[in-house]
């Protein structure tokens, strides 16, 4: 594919048409391979960028706004540009051909990451490998895919491969409804054998759940309906099956939503679960009741770069049901238990195009105590790799976790990973 090609398609998917002119865009840096091509365009009122003065390079783009930009680019240009312009035509027809193809294309993905955790007493080293296969039959897909999860480094644990780390995802689309089924484990938690990496302990892999749902959209109207095998014997019977529907309003940039829950066992117990959330913007509000207490979820994005989030779960609020399942993980995939209150922040920012920081914590308060946060930093090394390093310290004061559990009261750790994806 020519080079000349390449430079205008990739402004192409690099721009939106919400714009206000400005000079400078605060999220191209000058060391950026594109940069010089966008200010031209911006120079010649081609493009410019968001009103919060960020170009988004990464954001999607539709046909509508395709096509405002060509429009522009055609105007504004000289002569010089019009072979250019007629040579992207062209170039832009081959593309849709081979985007065509791939509509019933077969692909394989994935992402391998070995890693080494570091104490003062003790270093283990490890991997984790995460395989994912896709079919589509145009509207139509199937994925099944592999993850190892902690095998790769948890000597204490055996896992069954078709019934731990694989799982299978099909989507059909019948009239106005998107169906979607699932085959899966469910969520895995990780134990560790011993008190070297506490922090870790009890983290959760959220694997997806056995189960079945439909769903369509009339106007700002969506409604879902579905059924998930909650709990699964080793036997591979179903223990606690749940029934849920999801009914959501969208207005302007707000989302609403009510969703029930019905947990049943067969010849056993019975438990309901009301979920209401509000997504606004970047704000996210979640309301959970259940048969003997609340939990309360709030989420705030500020900018691309910070997010702060507020979990409080009342005393005894899962019953033998409802376990842990339904209450969002912290930052550190941990579960936030009865009683708690957690309060998290998460923060990300570039330094350049190869180097970025990071930085997650979570201060838990209640009936259990605990800091946990952690600083990051990664260097892209190439598109497809990236090497990271991070510190984490946990101090928990009682000197016993959540999970009642004896732990050190201060316990840091350093870690070192390189991630190659394909």
């Amino acid at each position: 594919m020519p080079v000349k090609f390449l430079v205008i398609f990739s402004f192409i998917f690099l721009l939106t048409t919400p714009l206000l002119a400005q000079p400078g865009l605060k999220d191209v840096l000058s060391d950026h391979w594109a940069s010089q091509a966008i200010a031209e365009l911006v120079s010649l009122e081609v493009t410019a960028g968001y009103p919060d003065g960020t170009f988004r390079g990464s954001a999607p783009i539709s046909r509508f706004e395709m096509a405002a930009f060509l429009a522009k680019l055609a105007l504004r240009s000289g002569p010089k540009y019009q072979k250019l312009i007629h040579e992207l035509r062209n170039e832009a027809s081959v593309l849709k051909y081979e985007q065509q193809q791939a509509a019933f294309a077969t692909s394989l993905s994935g992402t391998f990451t070995p890693q080494i955790k570091m104490t003062s007493t003790k270093a283990q080293a490890g991997y984790r490998l995460q395989l994912s296969m896709l079919k589509n039959f145009m509207a139509n897909s199937w994925r099944l895919n592999l993850d190892t999860i902690d095998t790769g480094f948890n000597s204490n644990v055996n896992r069954d491969l078709a019934t731990g780390l694989l799982d299978f995802e099909g989507r059909l689309k019948l009239d106005r409804w998107d169906w979607k089924i699932k085959v899966g484990p469910g969520p895995i938690v990780h134990t560790e054998p011993d008190n070297v990496f506490p922090a870790e302990n009890k983290t959760v892999y959220d694997r997806p759940r056995t189960g079945v749902e439909a769903r369509t959209r009339v106007g700002a109207l969506d409604f879902s309906a579905g059924y998930v095998a909650r709990q699964v014997a080793m036997s591979g019977l179903v223990g606690v099956h749940e029934l849920t529907s999801q009914l959501g309003f969208h207005f302007g940039q707000q989302y609403l939503y009510f969703q029930p829950h019905y947990l049943f066992v067969i010849d056993g117990g019975r438990d309901v679960l009301v979920e209401a959330g509000l997504d606004w913007r970047k704000t996210n509000i979640l309301l959970g009741y259940g048969g003997s207490g609340q939990y309360l979820r709030l989420a705030q994005k500020i900018g691309g770069w910070l997010e702060l989030s507020y979990d409080t779960v009342s005393p005894n609020y899962r019953s033998a049901l409802c376990q842990n399942e339904f209450i969002p993980l912290n930052n550190f995939n941990r579960y936030v238990l009865d009683g708690t209150t957690d309060l998290g922040v998460k923060i990300t920012q570039d330094l350049s195009n190869q180097v970025g920081l990071s930085f997650k914590a979570d201060s838990v308060a209640g009936q259990s105590e605990y800091f946990l946060w952690q600083a990051g930093l990664d260097y892209a090394t190439s598109p497809a790799m990236t090497l990271g390093v991070f510190y984490r310290s946990y101090s928990v004061p009682s000197g016993v976790d959540q999970f009642s559990f004896a732990v050190p009261t201060n316990s840091r750790m350093v870690g070192l990973s390189l991630s190659s994806s394909f």
